[in-house]
């Protein structure tokens, strides 16, 4: 049977490493643990959760707990407050900071949101050189959609070194009758789930191959489009943890909730209803 290495942060002599246990199944302690933390780079509207820790989240009129697997630690990046809380504003800036190719993200068409030219804005995110063996690896997470339709803000992994470049849309909102949305080609976005307006996606895991043993920039970050407000919200952790409250069924790639799991932006006045309240939170 093939085996799989558990994305987990271990302390070992005093230096940061991955962890290499082989199992079928995640048997790991932590993705992080707070001796570690300090050694990221993140921008602002990043938070570290201990092991058994939950945090307790609004979403437009529905409130979720989010909480890892027992004994596991959690992250949660976001992004609110726009430049003041980022030193990375815009695609072009991601690209350099995550060691991504030119164009990999400000190349991507964003016109489907909100109108022709938009792109991402303030990005939260946490990123660090490591070392990692030749071998499969898995980190589990869970995405949250502050904002609606259309603003199609996401989340993203990447990984990059050595010549090598992996990069993953983990999860957007997706536009307006976003049944119909359709993905950019590529596979940046070919396991891109479609989260709609507000609420959760439940924990999902995605795995990654490392072909050739050496030093590359992980990568985790999260965004806004269009606009600096109403952040997506992206927690991580080694294991799947819990999500109590109204958690969106994503059947796959692409797949919106059914619309009686979320208020979409309707027409007339619950639309002008929604235009008023961006209006109104929208950073100037």
């Amino acid at each position: 049977m093939k085996s799989r290495n558990i994305l987990t942060l271990i302390v070992a002599a005093g230096t940061l490493s991955f962890g290499t246990s082989t199992a079928l199944a995640a048997t790991s302690v932590s993705f992080f643990t707070s001796e570690e933390i300090g050694s990221w780079t993140t921008s602002s509207q990043f938070q570290y959760y201990g092991n058994s820790a939950s945090e307790t989240i609004t979403l437009d009129v529905k409130t979720y707990t989010i909480s890892p697997s027992a004994t596991y630690d959690m992250v949660q990046i976001f992004n609110t407050g726009g430049s003041s809380n980022t030193d990375v504003y815009g695609a072009s800036q991601a690209e350099t900071k995550f060691g991504l190719n030119s164009g990999s993200l400000s190349n991507v068409n964003w016109s489907n949101t909100t109108g022709t030219g938009t792109n991402p804005t303030d990005y939260g995110y946490m990123t660090k050189e490591v070392y990692f063996s030749a071998g499969t690896y898995e980190f589990s997470w869970a995405y949250g959609a502050e904002d609606y339709q259309p603003y199609n803000d996401g989340a993203i992994f990447s990984l990059t070194g050595n010549g090598v470049q992996q990069l993953k849309f983990l999860a957007i909102n997706g536009v307006y009758n976003g049944t119909s949305y359709p993905l950019p080609s590529g596979s940046a976005f070919s396991d891109t789930i479609v989260l709609g307006s507000y609420g959760f996606a439940d924990w999902r895991t995605t795995t990654f191959t490392v072909d050739t043993s050496g030093t590359y920039r992980f990568s985790l970050a999260t965004y806004n489009v269009d606009d600096e407000s109403l952040s997506s919200r992206l927690f991580v952790s080694g294991f799947k943890g819990t999500i109590t409250g109204d958690v969106a069924s994503i059947g796959g790639n692409g797949v919106i909730p059914e619309p009686s799991t979320y208020g979409l932006i309707g027409l007339g006045a619950l639309g002008l209803a929604f235009v008023a309240r961006r209006r109104k939170v929208k950073t100037v």
